[in-house]
């Protein structure tokens, strides 16, 4: 009787170390999840179609808290090997 009486008095605190594991789970899966809030996107040269476009979509981005880097290149072909480059 007296293991019951144990297991009986000890609930309450397996009950708050399960929820905060499962509260600190959930907590971890959901920032893992989250959008970047810094964005990196090439524009090609300065003064380009692509330039202007990347400034009026840093402007957009910035509305809801994204930061939008822009990275001039030496245009498209530099564009395509940065896309295939996993690293950049």
């Amino acid at each position: 009787m007296a293991g019951k009486d144990v297991q009986r008095a000890r609930w309450p605190l397996v009950a708050i170390v399960v929820t905060a594991v499962v509260v600190l789970i959930a907590t971890f899966m959901v920032l893992r999840t989250m959008p970047p809030r810094v964005v990196v996107m090439a524009t090609g040269t300065e003064g380009g179609a692509y330039s202007e476009i990347g400034k009026r979509y840093r402007e957009i981005l910035a509305r809801a808290g994204v930061e939008l880097r822009l990275r001039q290149t030496g245009g498209s072909v530099e564009n395509v090997e940065l896309l295939r480059d996993p690293r950049s």
